[in-house]
């Protein structure tokens, strides 16, 4: 049944997940699949059941196994890696997926599509999202709307992505259709509505939730009604990297998970703080009315993607595999986006060959509404305006800002970091050393007579 709405974690009836096995469950699967004999006094064999201790000892045995290993669940056909195509179901030996596509048939993807082809199938692609207000510039152009074809195109890949950016939703009122358009990824990738969690009141907890999500391998994780700035250190390398390793809540022992899971976020007026921002994309709406929830979409969008779910999972793997097979052309044309190659030159590249504005694009917006980089680039002008040239050691930086008439450098400090002290306002600067913003770069060096790093600012 699916998850209540009060819970942290919402997931649909129906989801495929991932669970670990116990030795009471392995348990089960042995005497419902392996005869165990023994042999009474008359030394004739007779049936029982498997001991638990056989369970137990063969779980603690995980370096001997002999079974598959499973990368991850997938209910639609897929490319690897190469690009080859995923069409069967069961279980594939060379992306180590389980396909199971829940008894729907999906009709063959064609192998050599054309470029004619490819833009047909984008066509329908860009149908269930005809109704949503993504901003655009002056000549019509949405680098918004290529985020969230994006997203539905990585969604149909993503297990066999080495990695892929956090696509993200902002509009500046409720119901402008931010979740609408997520869910519409979802339907299509999953059959069903995305499984989202809520954002919790500080990193930690929201690491403890994203692990216990990842651990049931969601192929689609949505952070929804996000409050404050997305960043963490645990996102970041769940973005970047093909597995993560954590604690399971309330065991001392650590797991390590596959991370091949589309992460999205979805909020009002969201911004991204810290590496965050060099590791996610943003889809923005704007309805410019003051209750856009009683805009009517032309088509019931939560009963014509089911309906026609099929004819988009073959439109969008046709048109990775158009991309594909014409040799990936114009990727060398294209800003490297670093740590997301894999991402970059299949669903970006695709986009781009048939004419859709970059994603990528969007990323200059998340940059200039970054708290953390808009603080320190005001950091590093007030430390400039009052230091001029002079080195200075984070306390007497501290000191210079409340000695002065004025209150910029102290403002300055306090915004950067909470409750500034020596030793936290010293670890700040230490950690941005070298950083050139805004035509400005902060400069540290280690004074080997004091035992203390002292800064400065210069043009850079």
């Amino acid at each position: 049944k699916d998850s209540a709405d009060d819970e942290s974690i919402r997931r649909k009836a129906g989801s495929l997940t991932i669970g670990e096995v116990n030795q009471h469950r392995l348990r089960e699967y042995m005497i419902d699949n392996v005869p165990f004999h023994k042999l009474d006094r008359k030394g004739t064999p007779t049936k029982y059941a498997a001991p638990m201790g056989f369970a137990a000892h063969y779980l603690a045995r995980g370096d001997k196994w002999r079974v598959p290993a499973i990368n991850g669940v997938i209910e639609t056909p897929t490319l690897r890696r190469d690009g080859t195509i995923i069409d069967r179901d069961g279980y594939d030996a060379k992306s180590g997926l389980l396909l199971d596509m829940g008894g729907v048939e999906f009709p063959e993807i064609p192998d050599q599509p054309t470029r004619a082809q490819a833009l047909e199938a984008l066509a329908l692609i860009k149908e269930p999202f005809a109704g949503f207000p993504f901003v655009s510039n002056a000549k019509g152009q949405s680098a918004s709307r290529s985020v969230m074809l994006s997203a539905l195109l990585t969604a149909l890949v993503r297990r066999t992505l080495h990695s892929a950016p956090m696509h993200g939703t902002s509009a500046p009122t409720m119901g402008t259709g931010k979740t609408l358009a997520i869910d519409v990824v979802s339907m299509v990738a999953t059959g069903r509505l995305t499984t989202a969690m809520s954002q919790c009141a500080n990193e930690e907890e929201d690491e403890k939730r994203l692990f216990s999500v990842l651990l049931q391998n969601d192929l689609i994780l949505l952070i929804d009604n996000v409050k404050r700035p997305i960043e963490g250190d645990a996102l970041c390398t769940v973005l970047t990297q093909s597995t993560w390793q954590s604690r399971i809540l309330g065991e001392s022992r650590k797991v390590e998970v596959p991370t091949n899971a589309l992460m999205m976020a979805s909020g009002n007026n969201l911004t991204f703080k810290g590496d965050m921002t060099t590791r996610s994309l943003l889809c923005r709406m704007d309805a410019k009315m003051e209750k856009p929830e009683t805009r009517r979409f032309q088509i019931d969008l939560k009963a014509w993607v089911p309906d026609n779910r099929v004819a988009l999972v073959v439109a969008g793997l046709t048109v990775l595999r158009a991309f594909v097979v014409a040799k990936r052309p114009g990727l060398d044309k294209l800003t490297p986006f670093g740590r997301f190659e894999d991402w970059s030159n299949i669903v970006r590249g695709a986009l781009v060959w048939l004419g859709e504005p970059d994603p990528c694009k969007t990323r200059a917006f998340i940059a200039t509404d970054d708290p953390e980089q808009n603080d320190l680039g005001q950091l590093m002008t007030a430390i400039k305006d009052n230091a001029g040239d002079e080195e200075y050691t984070a306390s007497e930086l501290i000191k210079m800002g409340e000695d002065t008439s004025d209150s910029v450098l102290t403002d300055a400090i306090e915004n950067a970091v909470r409750r500034p002290t020596p030793k936290s306002f010293g670890q700040y600067l230490h950690g941005r050393n070298g950083r050139i913003l805004g035509g400005l770069r902060l400069v540290g060096r280690f004074d080997g007579h004091q035992k203390l790093w002292k800064y400065h600012v210069q043009d850079a």
